[in-house]
C-alpha cells in the first residue's frame, strides 16, 4: 500500500521494529482487542471496539506502541486483521482520508454489525461511508472464497500477499473506488440489502428486544446473511433466531469475546447448560452448544450420530448451514432461553460492565459458581407458564 510499515509473516516476526495487530505474540508490542494473558502484552490506553479502531487511535495519539516500528504482522487473516495492517501500510494522507471507511468496514466485518438504517437513509451523514464499507467487506469476502476458501477452511498464510497486492482491493481501500470491482462485491451486497429490508418488514419478520438480559429474538421465515441478521440487534449480544417450522439457533456474539470499549456488556453464561435443559424438555432432540470460551458460541440441534458443525460452518452465515426443526413451540423456546439468562444473571447479581472486566478467569469463576439446578428449575418453570 506504499506506506511506512511493511507486512511480515507472523512466524518470522521478531524484534523491536515489529508491531503485532489483532493478535499477540510474546516479545512483540501488540495492538489488539483480544484478551491477552501470560507474557503476551498489549498496548493500553487506546479506544476502539475493533483492532482497526485501536490502530487508528494509536496512530492519532502517536502512541508509544508504534514508535520506531517499521514492520507489522498478524497471525490470521480476516477483515479486521487486514484493515489493521492496511491502516499502518497506507500513506498518512490516504489513511486520514479513509479513516472512517476503515473503521466502519472493520465493524461490519468483525462484529457483523451493519448500520443498515444509516446506509438506507440518503440524508444520513454517514450513509455513503456505511455503503462503501459494506461493499468493501463483500469484496474481501468474495475474493477470499473465490481465491482460497471460506474462513477457517484453509491456512491464512498465502492470503496476505494476495490481498495486499490486489489492485481492486487497493482501489477501494485507498481511493474509495468500488466501481472497478462491482462484479465481485455486488452479488453478496445485493443479498444483504434485500435481507435487511425483509427483516424490517413487519409482515415478514418480528424483532423483540429483551434489554434486561441483552438478548434479541428475531423471527423471520428463512436463515439470512449475518450482516442482515445482526443489523437489527442494537446493543444486544445474544441473538435467538427463530425460523419457520421450528428451526432455532441462539448465538453469543463475538462482541463479548473481545474487549470492546464503546458500551458495557453482560458476562457470558455457558450455553452447554441450556442445551442440557433443552434435551430434558425435548428428549428426542440432540441440542448442543459451544462453551463460553468459543469466539461465537452457537446453540442448535444436531442430528444424532452425525458430526457437529466445524468452525468454518459455525462462522459461515446461517443460510449456509442446515438448521434442524424442533418440536418445542417458539413461545416456549424463547421463554426458556430468556429464563436461562435472566435467572443466571440475577442469581449472581451480574450487570453490564466494561468488556475488559470480564477476563476468562472471571468468566470461569462466574460459571463455576452458578447454581445450575436453580437455573434449570427456573427455565422449566417458565416453559410451564408459557404452556398454561
Amino acid at each position: 500500500f506504499g506506506g511506512a510499515l511493511v507486512f511480515v509473516p507472523f512466524e518470522t516476526a521478531a524484534g523491536d521494529a515489529v508491531v503485532a495487530v489483532d493478535c499477540a505474540k510474546e516479545g512483540l508490542t501488540s495492538i489488539t482487542h483480544h484478551r491477552c494473558s501470560g507474557r503476551k502484552q498489549k498496548a493500553g490506553g487506546l479506544v476502539g471496539d475493533s483492532s482497526t479502531e485501536l490502530v487508528l487511535d494509536a496512530i492519532a495519539a502517536n502512541h508509544q506502541a508504534l514508535r520506531g516500528k517499521r514492520l507489522v504482522t498478524c497471525n490470521h487473516f480476516d477483515i479486521d486483521a487486514f484493515l489493521s495492517v492496511a491502516a499502518l501500510a497506507l500513506q498518512p494522507a490516504t489513511r486520514e482520508r479513509q479513516r472512517a471507511l476503515l473503521a466502519e468496514a472493520a465493524r461490519i466485518g468483525d462484529f457483523r454489525e451493519l448500520r443498515y438504517d444509516a446506509l438506507a437513509d440518503s440524508g444520513h451523514p454517514e450513509s455513503a461511508t456505511v455503503d462503501l464499507a459494506l461493499k468493501l467487506c463483500c469484496l474481501l469476502n468474495t475474493l477470499e472464497r473465490e481465491a482460497f476458501a471460506r474462513p477457517f477452511e484453509t491456512r491464512d498464510h498465502d492470503k496476505w500477499s494476495f490481498f495486499l497486492a490486489d489492485e481492486r482491493v487497493r482501489r477501494l481501500v485507498a481511493l474509495g473506488d468500488a466501481e472497478a470491482s462491482r462484479p465481485v462485491w455486488e452479488p453478496e451486497y445485493t443479498r444483504v440489502v434485500a435481507e435487511c429490508r425483509r427483516l424490517r418488514d413487519p409482515s415478514m419478520s418480528q424483532i423483540e428486544h429483551f434489554a434486561d438480559i441483552g438478548l434479541v429474538a428475531v423471527t423471520t421465515p428463512e436463515p439470512v446473511h449475518y450482516y442482515a441478521l445482526f443489523s437489527v440487534v442494537g446493543d444486544c449480544d445474544i441473538v435467538a433466531a427463530c425460523y419457520s417450522s421450528g428451526r432455532y439457533e441462539v448465538e453469543q456474539r463475538y462482541s463479548t469475546f473481545v474487549e470492546i470499549t464503546s458500551r458495557p456488556v453482560f458476562p457470558r453464561l455457558c450455553m452447554t447448560r441450556l442445551a442440557r435443559i433443552l434435551r430434558e424438555i425435548a428428549p428426542t432432540e440432540h441440542w448442543g452448544a459451544n462453551r463460553f470460551v468459543d469466539s461465537g458460541p452457537l446453540l442448535r440441534i444436531d442430528l444424532p450420530g452425525e458430526r457437529t458443525l466445524n468452525k468454518a460452518e459455525r462462522y459461515g452465515h446461517p443460510f449456509e448451514r442446515p438448521i434442524f426443526a424442533s418440536r418445542i413451540p417458539q413461545t416456549h423456546f424463547v421463554a426458556a432461553v430468556c429464563s436461562f439468562f435472566r435467572s443466571g444473571l440475577a442469581q449472581q447479581k451480574l450487570k453490564r460492565e466494561a468488556g475488559a472486566s470480564f477476563s476468562f478467569e472471571r468468566l470461569h469463576a462466574i460459571n463455576a459458581g452458578m447454581n445450575w439446578s436453580a437455573v434449570n428449575a427456573a427455565v422449566k418453570g417458565s416453559v410451564a407458564a408459557a404452556s398454561a
